[in-house]
């Protein structure tokens, strides 16, 4: 083989990259590194190092699998939490609607009417469902006093007109002999524009 000449600088320069290259070798993530650039320019190069996993990526990945299990449980736990949150304040909405209901002399069975409004027509608010079910259900109107000198029960309403008599006949036994019959009568016909006010309800 006949001998070529390489000038210092030359020799120098490859020297140098041998190093170079040697440096990078010693390293295991450098080593890897070089040797995908090798199979990257000659893809028909066997390395059978490239075929075993990457140390480095083995060692790092339980960590990383372990970052990223507790970050999904940070961010489903946010997310557990705004919901719980949510519902929270529903039911504290649909309470406070139920108790306020309640103070306006609201029946269990008005309130069930009122509840089952909620939940055909996805109502949150109870106060909203009782708006409906007062439409829907308007009171009755009150029974008028005809003439001077009398009551005229004939227009009392079958649905109503037992729970009216007694309670006229209460008032009438209670004050028959202590107030004037206009005064008797005034509170007959209070007590029957109360009970009918809450027989919607």
């Amino acid at each position: 083989m006949p001998m070529v000449e390489v000038d210092e600088v030359q020799l120098q320069q490859n020297n140098k990259l041998k190093q170079t290259v040697e440096g990078w070798l010693k390293n295991p993530k450098a080593r890897r590194k070089v040797l995908e650039a090798q199979k990257l320019v000659d893809p028909k190069a066997d390395i059978p190092e490239l075929e075993e996993p990457d140390p480095i990526e083995a060692a790092t990945k339980p960590l990383a699998d372990q970052v990223a299990a507790l970050s999904k449980q940070i961010e489903e736990d946010k997310v557990t939490r705004e919901r719980d949150t949510r519902l929270q304040q529903l039911q504290t909405l649909k309470d406070n609607g139920i108790k306020r209901l309640r103070d306006q002399r609201y029946t269990d069975d008005g309130i069930k009417a009122v509840e089952k409004i909620m939940e055909e027509k996805g109502i949150l608010d109870p106060l909203d469902a009782a708006a409906i079910f007062e439409r829907d259900h308007p009171p009755q109107a009150p029974v008028q006093q005809t003439g001077s000198g009398g009551w005229n029960f004939g227009e009392l309403p079958s649905s109503t007109e037992d729970a009216d008599e007694r309670y006229v006949d209460q008032l009438l036994k209670a004050g028959k002999n202590d107030i004037s019959d206009g005064a008797l009568m005034q509170r007959v016909h209070n007590t029957i524009n109360e009970v009918r006010g809450n027989a919607r309800r």
